[in-house]
């Protein structure tokens, strides 16, 4: 019998082996390195918060912010969607390091100020994609109180809101779960968003995010003495990463 097929099979099955593990291993660096890219530029826009580049809640002059926004390299496209609001797009200025997918975006907000005269920017918010609650501690450092909730109405969800008071800025948490009775924050939660204000407006727009977010939507289904005022009455001094904080009430009916 020839051994000779035989060993040249052996030795193409092992090539074969060889090249989907060194495969494996280039594309994971390369992943890896494109998530830590990803990171340092998600920091480098964090760090401007509650601003975004040179426009900040408070400031006034709607055309003079919507041009800051365009000076802004971190920025991409930008809308005018009405009087009242700003869309605009962040730019991926390196896919080679942050691949194809989008960084995300946000709007800035305006309101007449009491005189009629320019228009004031209320508030701001953006998502970055991918962002996680990691991310946010290492710039931002702890919240000062949170709010966490489990919900079990269209859909078995988690929702949170982390607050930054000294600089009048929430960070939103809320993502679908099978098994909402187990979740806790960590470094890897992923955030929904992050919402700047100024601070005449600042418990208004968490008001805002209370009733969109939970008591308005239909992924939680909540018992009819469930309003803001008990919300609001949930949130809770933030008691660390370490302590893998779990949902602070459980709004899923009995």
């Amino acid at each position: 019998m020839n051994s000779q097929p035989i060993r040249r099979s052996a030795t193409l099955v092992a090539a074969a082996t060889i090249f989907v593990m060194v495969a494996g291993t280039i594309a994971t660096t390369i992943v890896s390195k494109q998530s830590h890219a990803r990171i340092l530029h998600y920091e480098s826009i964090l760090v401007q918060a509650p601003c975004i580049g040179a426009v900040c809640p408070g400031m006034e002059g709607r055309s003079r912010l919507k041009e800051y926004l365009a000076d802004d390299p971190n920025i991409g496209l930008i809308s005018d969607n009405g009087p009242k609001r700003i869309s605009f797009s962040f730019a991926n200025q390196n896919p080679k390091a942050f691949g194809n997918d989008a960084i995300g975006g946000g709007a800035l907000v305006f309101s007449e100020d009491s005189q009629g005269g320019e228009q004031i920017l209320e508030s701001a918010f953006y998502d970055l994609y991918d962002l996680r609650f990691g991310t946010i501690i290492d710039v931002l450092g702890e919240p000062e109180r949170y709010l966490y909730v489990s919900g079990c109405g269209m859909g078995n969800r988690m929702f949170g809101v982390f607050l930054y008071p000294s600089i009048h800025t929430q960070v939103i948490v809320s993502y679908e779960t099978r098994r909402p009775s187990v979740e806790y924050v960590s470094a890897e939660t992923p955030i929904e968003g992050l919402q700047f204000s100024t601070a005449a407006s600042y418990e208004t727009q968490l008001l805002d995010t209370l009733n969109i977010a939970v008591l308005e939507s239909v992924a939680f289904d909540l018992r009819p003495d469930i309003d803001s005022v008990f919300l609001l009455d949930q949130f809770q001094p933030w008691p660390g990463m370490d302590t893998t904080p779990t949902a602070s009430v459980d709004l899923c009916p009995r």
